[in-house]
């Protein structure tokens, strides 16, 4: 088994990024690769991780654990901020679903939540979320009470959720890169 030769270019740097903040913000004007980036960073990174070996060596089957199928979420996982995009979507929040002609309203665990139950759970993996045109979302509508516990420093501090009462805390296996489009007149 080969050593894995370190990343270059724009993978290094971000992951250099991940490595000290836990978080990094790609940005710059529409067309210039920043979800690529993203993205493909984020799949190299979980394929070294998982299975030490580069993501172009990975079977077709790795490639769905990274990515997730309809037995597991993945090890990537990607969103995609827009106006209407809230707490309820991300972390949790109450949400109806139909049920033989009537309309159940249940509580839901968002994406956000969900990752970082799954990397509660395998603390040795590494987790990515991609959030895509982040700044394209209320930040503070999305996060809440959340948007001091991604930082690196907090990491693992537990606070109570306000709707469903149960304890939660970011682990410090989640990576979160994010795409900002500078040019987005959308959020002047």
């Amino acid at each position: 088994e080969r050593p894995l030769l370190p990343l270059e270019g724009i993978m290094k740097k971000i992951e250099s990024i991940l490595e000290r903040k836990k978080q990094v913000i790609i940005y710059g004007p529409p067309g210039t690769g920043k979800t690529y980036y993203a993205e493909l960073t984020a799949k190299e990174l979980a394929a070294r991780n998982v299975y030490k070996k580069t993501w172009n060596t990975l079977t077709p089957e790795e490639k769905n654990i990274i990515l997730g199928d309809n037995r597991f979420n993945g090890y990537v996982r990607i969103c995609c901020f827009h106006a209407s995009y809230g707490y309820e979507d991300f972390i949790e929040g109450i949400k109806p679903r139909p049920v033989n002609g009537q309309t159940l309203f249940e509580l839901r665990d968002g994406i956000f939540k969900k990752i970082c139950s799954d990397a509660a759970k395998a603390p040795d993996k590494s987790f990515f979320l991609i959030i895509d045109e982040i700044n394209r979302g209320d930040i503070s509508r999305i996060l809440g009470e959340l948007i001091m516990l991604i930082e690196a420093g907090k990491r693992g501090k537990k606070l109570f959720l306000p709707i469903s009462g149960e304890p939660f805390f970011v682990p410090i296996n989640i990576y979160i890169i994010g795409t900002m489009n500078t040019a987005d007149r959308s959020i002047a």
